[in-house]
């Protein structure tokens, strides 16, 4: 799943990825929901808290974006990526970006500037090499050993 099919990268983004060995193509979505909620929860145990998805696979704190994720699966592979914007200059996502083809309902046909939020404006103390400390610390690594 993934619904713009465009994303913007900088030195303030922090990218988070997931690859396993997975058979079938069965059940995508619900794999893709199990990834966002991996993600979600190592946040939440970084204090990164009130972060829920919206939309395919948006990750959302109070109606703002703060990720983008997609989930890309081949007969024997499954591979997810999100997108987290922790300190950027979101002004030069309007410059870059296209408004999107499609979009979320909570968008509410807003522009990236006002739509898209970095997290270190809901948590002042964040920076990049922070998260990457914390997510490092907590993400579970056995998320399909269940």
């Amino acid at each position: 799943p993934g619904a713009a099919g465009a994303g913007y990268l900088y030195a303030c983004c922090l990218i988070v990825s997931l690859a396993c060995a997975k058979t079938g193509f069965e059940n995508i979505p619900a794999l893709c929901y199990r990834c966002i909620r991996w993600l979600i929860n190592g946040l939440s145990e970084t204090s990164v808290t009130g972060v829920y998805r919206d939309g395919v696979c948006d990750l959302v704190i109070d109606n703002y974006k703060v990720g983008g994720s997609c989930l890309q699966r081949s007969r024997d592979f499954a591979y997810f990526s999100a997108v987290l914007p922790v300190s950027c200059d979101l002004v030069m996502m309007d410059r870059y970006l296209r408004y999107p083809p499609r979009e979320p309902v909570y968008r509410q046909g807003r522009p990236h500037t006002a739509f898209v939020r970095n997290l270190n404006q809901f948590f002042e103390y964040l920076t990049v090499p922070e998260v990457v400390a914390l997510l490092n610390r907590r993400l579970d690594r056995n998320v399909f050993a269940r």
